[in-house]
């Protein structure tokens, strides 16, 4: 800066400043989406989180949902800490229905939009992972090693950072495990 030149506080900071770039800007009568949302569990003290696909007018395309199975491999009810046969596990739900039926959803967060190949790209990472985390038969934990951390791994091989949703809003209840990693970085 020359010498005798003043600028203002708010100058100053707008030089320093790189602005990041911007995706384009969410159409809701174009674009197909993947959200993230909530289910109540265990009377309304925590939640699900479930991760799905909608086309432009609202319809479910599909849905990701890490659940607890037991040696059968097969979706049970919420795994016990003591029960050590309990693995988490990745289903995967193509249509219309979700997998809990007309149970509410709450807290429905958009985190990616675009085209339908845009779309089916984002599940075929997730698919990936998904297939990852079955296959390493990892021990099912209550408190970490859940269904949220399954969400957030399948978010993170998508290059989501998890940690944004709490930023930008947050979620309705507690959900325990959803930072919790399952697999180690590098391995999608």
């Amino acid at each position: 800066m020359e010498k005798g030149i003043v600028m203002n506080r708010k100058a100053k900071r707008s030089m320093t400043r790189v602005p990041k770039p911007r995706p384009r800007p969410f159409n809701r009568q174009h674009d197909y989406t993947v959200r993230v949302s909530e289910l109540p569990v265990a009377h309304g003290l925590g939640s699900h989180l479930v991760i799905s696909a909608h086309a432009p007018d609202g319809t479910q395309l599909w849905e990701f949902n890490g659940l607890a199975a037991g040696p059968d491999k097969e979706a049970k009810a919420v795994g016990l800490p003591w029960d050590g046969s309990d693995t988490i596990r990745v289903f995967f739900n193509s249509g219309p229905k979700s997998r809990f039926g007309d149970r509410e959803i709450r807290n429905q967060r958009v985190v990616r939009w675009g085209s339908l190949d845009d779309i089916n790209a984002f599940r075929r990472n997730a698919e990936a992972t998904a297939d990852l985390i079955n296959l390493l038969n990892i021990d099912y934990q209550l408190l970490d090693q859940n269904s949220n951390a399954a969400a957030a791994e399948l978010l993170l091989a998508n290059d989501i950072e998890p940690r944004l949703l709490f930023r930008y809003g947050g979620f309705e209840r507690p959900v325990p495990g959803y930072l919790h990693r399952l697999l180690k970085p590098g391995l999608y």
